[in-house]
């Protein structure tokens, strides 16, 4: 996450690659220092997703649905 930051702060973009195996035979990033497998995707599309913009990465929240608002419209009495 470090070098994450200090690549937002320098005013660049991050593109993460989490570390595989080269010979892995299961694409599946390999988990060290604490890391989980699931922290390491949820990293990844936080910051190549373009979502560390608007968020850092503890609001992160991979369950969030962006779906824009339903608008009732009164004239025809349905939601828009």
């Amino acid at each position: 996450m470090a070098r994450i930051e200090e690549v937002i702060a320098a005013g660049c973009e991050p593109h993460v690659q989490p570390y595989m195996k080269l010979n892995a035979l299961e694409k599946i990033p390999h988990a060290m220092h604490g890391w989980t497998v699931q922290r390491l995707q949820d990293v990844a599309r936080w910051a190549n997703g373009w979502v560390w913009k608007t968020a850092p990465f503890s609001a992160y929240d991979r369950h969030r649905k962006n779906v824009p608002p339903e608008i009732y419209d009164a004239q025809q009495g349905l939601f828009v």
